[in-house]
């Protein structure tokens, strides 16, 4: 999965990273926490890479503006929806317990 990511990140059309980030994410996260509470710690490193690399190289902000939306008035409709997606991702009560879970892990190299 990383190295699709990271192909993916390398798309003419960062859109497309961000398209596929928001897909993936949810069903990551729920794979996440169960990783955790089966205290399956060599899962737990493999996702938490993956949710960094998604985070932080899949456009996952949506930062990239296409450039089909010419009028400011449209694009920055498309920001305040793409900040309300993320916003609802990152905050998010299952993301936010799952990390407070995997905070509490006695693995260190998890942590």
């Amino acid at each position: 999965m990383e190295l699709i990511l990271k192909q993916v990140e390398k798309y003419p059309d960062p859109m497309q990273a961000y398209e596929i980030a928001h897909k993936i994410i949810k069903p990551l996260i729920y794979t996440f926490r169960k990783c955790i509470e089966k205290k399956d710690q060599a899962m737990q490193v493999n996702i938490i890479s993956l949710l960094d690399l998604i985070l932080n190289h899949c456009n996952f902000q949506g930062t990239s503006v296409n450039p089909v939306f010419k009028s400011g008035i449209e694009l920055k409709k498309i920001e305040e929806e793409r900040a309300a997606k993320c916003s609802a991702i990152l905050g998010d009560d299952l993301l936010i317990d799952t990390i407070i879970l995997g905070l509490k892990q006695d693995v260190s190299f998890v942590r």
